[in-house]
Order: C-alpha cells, then sequence, then structure tokens
C-alpha cells in the first residue's frame, strides 16, 4: 500500500489525514484536527445562543432558567465571581446565602448580575495582600461599592455620616 492509499483529505482545508484514523472515527465525513476544532466552537457558540433566546444558562449541560441581565444561572454566576476574583469554589455562594442576598451596608436585596456588587472590606488598592483573602469580600449594592471606593469601612461610615 502506498502513503496516497493509507491517507484522505480533509473536505475543507484539502490537507491529508491519515486513513486509519478515518476509519477508527467511525463518520462518513472526517475533517483534520483543526477544521474540527473550528467547527466544534461554532457549534457550541450557536447552541450557547439557542440557550440563551430560549432563557437558559449558558452552560451546556445546564438546564436551569438564567437570572436576570446574566448569561448564566445563579449557580453559574456565582462561580464565575469566585474565579474572577481568585476564591475558593463556593466562596460567593456561602456569602450569599450567610448574607440572605442582602447588601451588607443598606440591607437592600442584591440582584446579582444587576445590582450585586463584591466588595474587598479592606480596600485591595491599599492592602493588596488582602485582594484573594475570602474574609475580606463582602457583597454589597453597585452603588454602595462605587460610593465606597478605596475606603475602609470606618471611612466610608464617617464619609456616609458628613
Amino acid at each position: 500500500m502506498t502513503s496516497c492509499e493509507s491517507t484522505i483529505e480533509c473536505p475543507n482545508c484539502k490537507r491529508a489525514i491519515h486513513k486509519d484514523w478515518f476509519v477508527a472515527a467511525g463518520c462518513e465525513q472526517v475533517f483534520c484536527i483543526d477544521c474540527r476544532k473550528i467547527a466544534k466552537k461554532e457549534n457550541d457558540q450557536a447552541k450557547r445562543k439557542r440557550r440563551e433566546q430560549q432563557g437558559l444558562c449558558s452552560r451546556l449541560r445546564c438546564e436551569k432558567f438564567k437570572i436576570e441581565n446574566s448569561r448564566y444561572c445563579m449557580e453559574h454566576f456565582l462561580a464565575d465571581e469566585d474565579r474572577r476574583y481568585r476564591l475558593p469554589k463556593g466562596t460567593i455562594k456561602a456569602l450569599f446565602d450567610k448574607q440572605a442576598g442582602l447588601c451588607a451596608y443598606t440591607k437592600e436585596p442584591l440582584i446579582p448580575g444587576l445590582t450585586m456588587s463584591i466588595d474587598h472590606i479592606l480596600p485591595s488598592s491599599r492592602f493588596p495582600a488582602k485582594a484573594s483573602d475570602p474574609a475580606n469580600i463582602q457583597l454589597v449594592t453597585r452603588l454602595v461599592n462605587a460610593m465606597k471606593q478605596s475606603m475602609t469601612p470606618q471611612e466610608f461610615e464617617t464619609k456616609c455620616r458628613e
């Protein structure tokens, strides 16, 4: 058998694919690895878009409805916040439950993805060692977090009383 007989051509990019791989895959049409990656990415994006239009979480295997102004359900939104702030898994969810979904300062209900904001109790700009410390995180409204800026709780309370 010559080398030409042991390969087939990718129908997309015309790159040679080894015929053993073609048989093992058991597919009618086989694409090279690069074309398969592109096709999978496009397919996943289309699935996410359909799920979003149906009001479902963008995570492909999740069947929960997404929360308002977010692509994700509550569980995945809070998990993404953990990753974004480099916190241990489940930290934001536990904090949300502990605070009963209320702002630490105003006690207003927090809506994840809309009004909820993560505040560093001791500002990460002034206390960089505390930036990823779960004990240094609280949930507040976006407005409160914008007003607090880089103040400590004591400075913020003093400023509010003025």
